[in-house]
């Protein structure tokens, strides 16, 4: 998917210079100086960042920057405005290649994965050998939400993200096994497969995005 966005400058004089895009999400700079994408310049006054390819890294506030010697009314000469960019897409799992958690027999695990959405999930749940999970006394399934951190362009910055709970008390040799989190939303199914075994603590990495 491409996507690109139009600049345009107006005032007195015309000797228009366009500074280098930057890509913000929140207060964090994430690119100060967009490469390896495409600026058109339409006329003098009028420039267009377009972007090949969109991953959810790219998503966020796309401020661009021009002046003509002159200071504007708020006292600064280089001026800026700012559009924001949505990626949207099926669900998009972290961590991925290292769902695996471990529990000891009568005691409780929390088995969580982090995944963003945009649009949000429409059906979530666990599934055991093929059978969906209901929720019991002994096994419950919901969904929250939270802050991570996650890299964007080599920039560390925090990300709001989903995150898929499967709560199991009082384990069972029954329950160390392998499940399947099925994700879905209006663009499509995404599913992961998450190991469960006996004994030890929760084995996690730091979120990556995959």
């Amino acid at each position: 998917m491409t996507w690109n966005v139009t600049c345009e400058a107006s005032g007195f004089p015309t000797n228009y210079t366009f500074h280098p895009w930057k890509q913000l999400l929140g207060q964090d700079t994430i690119r100060s100086h967009i490469e390896g994408n495409q600026y058109v310049m339409i006329n003098s006054s009028k420039t267009t960042l377009i972007l090949h390819r969109l991953a959810l890294q790219d998503l966020g506030t796309y401020v661009c920057s021009v002046d003509n010697g002159v200071r504007g009314d708020n006292g600064d000469v280089i001026q800026t405005s700012a559009t924001v960019l949505k990626v949207k897409g099926t669900s998009l799992l972290l961590n991925k290649t290292n769902a695996k958690f471990t529990g000891e027999i009568g005691s409780s695990v929390n088995i969580y994965v982090a995944f963003y959405s945009d649009p949000p999930v429409t059906i979530f749940k666990f599934q055991k050998n093929g059978s969906n999970i209901e929720n019991t006394s002994r096994s419950h399934m919901y969904l929250s939400t939270t802050v991570v951190e996650v890299l964007f362009y080599n920039k560390n910055v925090n990300l709001t993200v989903f995150m898929a709970h499967l709560l199991i008390m009082n384990l069972t040799d029954d329950d160390f096994d392998d499940y399947n989190l099925v994700l879905e939303n209006s663009l499509g199914k995404t599913d992961l497969r998450v190991q469960l075994h006996l004994s030890g603590n929760i084995i996690y990495s730091p979120y990556i995005l995959q």
